[in-house]
């Protein structure tokens, strides 16, 4: 069985792949794609021959685990711990998804071919529905344990989705990206890693967000802000225009 590499750099991460056949292009159905290439549910694409599975919002120990049990899961986040997340990953028919873009390419075409039904499937044709709402400049620190990871620049972007899911997106400079979704009132981050439940501290335009060992202290930029800090209706005034 062939092993998924991940590739990995500040600005995109990518897990390299040896190649196999290629994935239909143009308007393909579903069943185009390769048999060791599966979707058991919208949004996730899992590769028997690397035994990972990847979702909307990169690799997924989490469906990993489901797929392929938990040795390959283990053997996955081995493979992760310490390394920036990754922005991009590769399959091993050599199709190419960016999670920046919510775009899969073709193998070969060098980002000129976008694979639609691997699209389709893993994003649902996202990039066209999102609607970025608002975006701030800020400042973050991130920790793990007492390890501190990032102190310095971010961005704060509130985006909206056509499926009623709003995403709170911090983005720092060395590569990192989080995005937390409210779901039904429950916060959860979904990285490298998986999904997790987050604990939100509300002091008005800095929220402090804990999950596992980490914690994310993130500061909008007050400029400007028609409101004292300590003024605040949770989540949605670090990302809101109010």
């Amino acid at each position: 069985m062939r092993s998924l590499s991940l590739r990995l750099s500040s600005t995109a991460a990518v897990a390299a792949a040896s190649a196999g056949l290629g994935l239909l292009a143009g308007a393909a159905p579903a069943a185009a794609m390769p048999r060791w290439l599966s979707s058991p549910e919208a949004g996730v694409v899992c590769d028997q021959r690397a035994q990972t599975c990847f979702s909307s919002k990169g690799v997924s120990l989490e469906e990993t685990r489901r797929q392929f049990g938990s040795q390959a899961a283990r053997r996955l986040q081995t493979s992760l711990i310490g390394r920036p997340v990754p922005q991009e990953f590769q399959l091993t028919d050599g199709s190419l998804c960016s999670l920046r873009a919510e775009t899969c390419w073709e193998r070969g075409s060098d980002r000129q071919r976008v694979e639609r039904e691997l699209t389709r499937v893993l994003f649902g044709r996202v990039s066209r529905n999102d609607r970025e709402v608002t975006t701030y400049e800020g400042r973050c620190t991130l920790a793990q344990g007492s390890r501190l990871l990032h102190d310095g620049d971010c961005s704060l972007r509130l985006v909206e989705r056509s499926n009623g899911v709003t995403r709170y997106v911090v983005t720092q400079p060395d590569g990192r990206r989080f995005n937390f979704s409210d779901r039904s009132g429950r916060l959860e981050v979904r990285d490298a890693t998986g999904t997790s439940p987050v604990t939100f501290i509300d002091h008005g335009y800095t929220g402090v967000f804990r999950w596992r060992n980490l914690t994310l202290v993130a500061t909008r930029e007050n400029r400007g802000l028609r409101r004292g800090r300590s003024s605040s209706d949770g989540i949605g005034e670090l990302f809101s225009d109010r």
